[in-house]
């Protein structure tokens, strides 16, 4: 097994897009590294683990972010999202 060195947000980013089909994103500090971390895979057309597309959608509030979750999870869409809200 090859061990490489990474942050933990990379770390984060990369089993949530592996694992994931929709993922709705709000960049917002402290939470932007790892959506930016998605962001990157998604650039270069990596599939997740189940050789799916990955899709990525940008909202415009964390309100709108929730929306999407639920309509991705009562698609039955595996889904992540990240926050820094209280």
């Amino acid at each position: 097994m090859k061990k490489i060195v990474i942050d933990a947000c990379s770390a984060v980013g990369d089993v949530a897009y592996k694992f994931s089909q929709v993922l709705p994103i709000y960049p917002i500090t402290p939470s932007s590294p790892m959506a930016e971390y998605c962001c990157a895979l998604n650039s270069k057309n990596k599939k997740n683990i189940f050789g799916q597309d990955v899709k990525i959608i940008e909202m415009q509030s964390e309100a709108g972010v929730a929306g999407a979750m639920h309509g991705a999870l009562a698609s039955h869409a595996l889904s992540t999202t990240f926050t820094s809200s209280q």
